[in-house]
């Protein structure tokens, strides 16, 4: 089973693969039904006109034209989310679509995202245990979470995602040694080996504010042009009124 790991210095914690996809369902399925609701205009074909299956058609950061303007359907159900969701709702949608471009949080936010975390948690939003074989139980790793990320508030976090490229590693290496005749990367790879965990940190640590999430940003930072469904729905207003 795949797994979202939370990195942190002091260690990483693994929450369960299905915890995303139930994130995904959560953080896409309101833009996807007010979409649903512009089938007509989108002039989709009768397959797509179900929540599921827009957002499969979309995934892949597919455009459309409407008015005049270029439109993402991807980022339009994400920020969807942005816009009408709790923030508990919101960072479920950040982790579902930053996880794999390793979103981060600073370490003054570890426990504001551990009283979000728990607030999912308690609001039966996201679940820490799930049944099992033979009636067991496990956990899906967001207690181990929360308890992880109160450890302190210094160092900070970094997701990644399971089948995709880990972190640290060093292809994210900010100002690598320049090393003549590997052109595979193996000796940068080997020089990257011999850092220590915290110099690998250091030098890989992510500095795009974009991928940075905080209580600010939550709320506030859409993905790509920020517009939703709702920008949509003003945007078929205007047309139809033209």
């Amino acid at each position: 089973m795949s797994r979202v790991y939370f990195h942190m210095i002091d260690g990483t914690v693994e929450v369960y693969g299905s915890e995303r996809a139930h994130a995904a369902w959560l953080a896409e399925a309101p833009g996807a039904a007010l979409m649903l609701s512009f089938a007509f205009e989108l002039q989709l074909e009768l397959a797509y006109q179900r929540p599921g299956m827009l957002r499969m058609l979309w995934s892949d950061n597919r455009t459309f034209e409407y008015a005049g303007q270029t439109w993402n359907g991807w980022n339009l159900i994400l920020n969807t989310a942005i816009d009408i969701g709790s923030d508990v709702l919101r960072f479920l949608t950040r982790m579902h679509a930053q996880c794999e471009i390793h979103g981060w949080f600073a370490g003054e936010d570890r426990a504001w995202l551990a009283d979000l975390v728990q607030q999912a948690i308690d609001s039966k939003v996201v679940s820490a245990d799930m049944p099992g074989p033979n009636g067991q139980r496990f956990a899906t790793g967001w207690c181990d979470l929360v308890t992880a990320l109160r450890r302190n508030n210094q160092n900070p976090v970094v997701m990644s995602y399971s089948v995709c490229n880990q972190f640290p590693r060093s292809e994210l290496w900010h100002e690598p040694p320049q090393i003549e005749g590997d052109a595979d990367g193996c000796q940068l790879d080997d020089k990257f080996e011999e850092l220590a965990e915290a110099d690998q940190w250091r030098v890989c640590m992510p500095t795009i504010a974009a991928m940075r999430i905080t209580p600010t940003s939550l709320r506030e930072q859409g993905f790509g042009d920020g517009r939703s469904a709702l920008d949509f729905q003003l945007a078929v207003i205007a047309q139809n009124n033209a």
